[in-house]
């Protein structure tokens, strides 16, 4: 059997990662003429920012009664060494809340804006010329996929939790396990309503999302990089949510043309061998 060298296969990496990355510039490109409902979609996005801002900041109010009910055992220990351990739980309870909010705020808001955010996953179909006809996936597996990705999210939470807590190297160590697993994670909830409404059930999802695991890398990262701009989050919602229904499009080897309009760069390129 031919394998991919480790040269062509980091290059095909790469450009896969690339073309994520240009799957949300794709998503922008739907302001142009669907302004109206883009700027709907702004509004579940505002709720679930303030929502979730208003609990990082009594987490950060709390961190040090926080911090000390997670440790009693140091209570009796001398300052040095308590207020140490203290600050290294205090460091990576905000890693993990980190970590965890771009995923909470995506399933908050997708949640929210359901019906919204449907309505510019269908604009995407329409702008192919092709819309899918199975029926959706109804409100109860709806619930359960999102629980689903939820419940993952909580679990690597706890796995970042616990790498932070690692002396010297564990902050760093838990950013940058925690940038990536948030990143597929969000490709994840982005992708689902699209495939939900395709009829594909976890396991035909699992098995699509492990053949581009790369693109929807490059995907996850752009996401969480809009993240980190003041209002990013709000702003960037809505062509989150045309980017990903036009990465599931992609996925499941449907058309990406827009009618009278260019491809997104990098979609002539199939997935690279893992």
């Amino acid at each position: 059997m031919a394998t991919t060298s480790p040269p062509r296969a980091v290059a095909g990496a790469a450009r896969e990662l690339a073309a994520g990355f240009g799957t949300l510039w794709t998503g922008f490109g739907f302001w142009r003429h669907h302004v109206g409902t883009m700027m709907f979609g702004l509004l579940p996005a505002a709720i679930a920012g303030v929502i979730l801002f208003g609990g990082l900041a009594l987490l950060l109010v709390f961190i040090d009664p926080v911090a000390s009910a997670i440790t009693p055992f140091a209570d009796t220990w001398d300052a040095e060494w308590r207020i140490a351990v203290r600050v290294l739980v205090g460091t990576a309870l905000v890693i993990t809340a980190g970590v965890l909010s771009a995923r909470v705020f995506t399933a908050l808001a997708l949640t929210i804006g359901g019906p919204i955010y449907e309505r510019i996953s269908t604009i995407v179909d329409e702008s192919y010329g092709e819309v899918p006809k199975a029926d959706g996936p109804g409100f109860w597996r709806s619930l359960g996929d999102m629980t689903g990705i939820v419940a993952r999210s909580v679990v690597g939470a706890a796995g970042v939790f616990l790498v932070g807590l690692i002396p010297v190297v564990g902050s760093i160590a838990s950013a940058a396990i925690g940038v990536v697993f948030t990143a597929t994670i969000i490709s994840r909830e982005f992708t689902l309503q699209a495939m939900q409404v395709r009829g594909l059930d976890a396991p035909a999802r699992r098995a699509v999302h492990r053949r581009w695991r790369w693109r929807r890398l490059g995907f996850g990262l752009a996401v969480q990089l809009c993240y980190l701009v003041p209002l990013g989050a709000v702003l960037s919602m809505p062509a989150a949510v045309a980017g990903g229904t036009h990465l599931a499009r992609r996925m499941l080897g449907e058309p990406v043309e827009r009618l009278g309009g260019p491809q997104a760069e990098g979609d002539s390129k199939r997935p690279i061998s893992d």
